[in-house]
């Protein structure tokens, strides 16, 4: 494993601790896309293309967060 994908790795685990059972919509949605990126990446065999794609999907998360801290969504409940 390369120190990218080390990094990714270890990103997710981070987010998957913080949002761990909380129940708030920015925490499902986080935990459920982290789970949808996961499962996605199981057909993915190439090693390279796997840490290229998680990456991407931490960028999106994180980049999705940095937006909802700017205006957050609004709630249905």
């Amino acid at each position: 494993m390369s120190a990218a994908s080390d990094k990714a790795e270890a990103a997710i685990l981070r987010l998957q601790a913080k949002f761990s059972g909380r129940r708030d919509p920015m925490a499902v949605w986080v935990s459920d896309t982290l789970a949808a990126l996961e499962k996605r990446l199981e057909a993915v065999t190439d090693e390279r293309q796997k840490a290229e794609a998680r990456r991407a999907g931490l960028a999106f998360i994180r980049a999705t967060l940095e937006e909802w801290a700017k205006k957050p969504p609004h709630s249905s409940r």
